[in-house]
């Protein structure tokens, strides 16, 4: 996981992504009952990480970075969670 948000962020502030990967992993635990349940588990990961990956960015101002990953992830961000609406669309 860390790995992971490592190389969506761009980013190299350990203490930062520590405390990133540690949100995800919180969000994982408190939907526990909703992940099991689910029949694409690493889907629903995915879904959360990417939430909290695009959150992160935004509140860092990385519209740049939010634009990149928009460009390269297999699936588009949009299917996975609600985007404000002045980003929906953007490419």
């Amino acid at each position: 996981m860390f790995n992971s948000v490592v190389r969506l962020t761009g980013r190299s502030d350990e203490k930062e992504l520590k405390g990133l990967t540690e949100d995800i992993l919180a969000e994982l635990r408190q939907r526990k009952a909703e992940l099991e349940a689910s029949d694409r588990k690493g889907v629903f990961v995915y879904r959360v990480m990417l939430a909290h990956v695009f959150a992160f960015l935004r509140a860092q101002g990385d519209e740049r970075r939010i634009g990149f990953l928009r460009k390269i992830l297999l699936i588009h961000p949009s299917h996975y969670m609600q985007l404000p609406q002045d980003d929906a669309g953007k490419d």
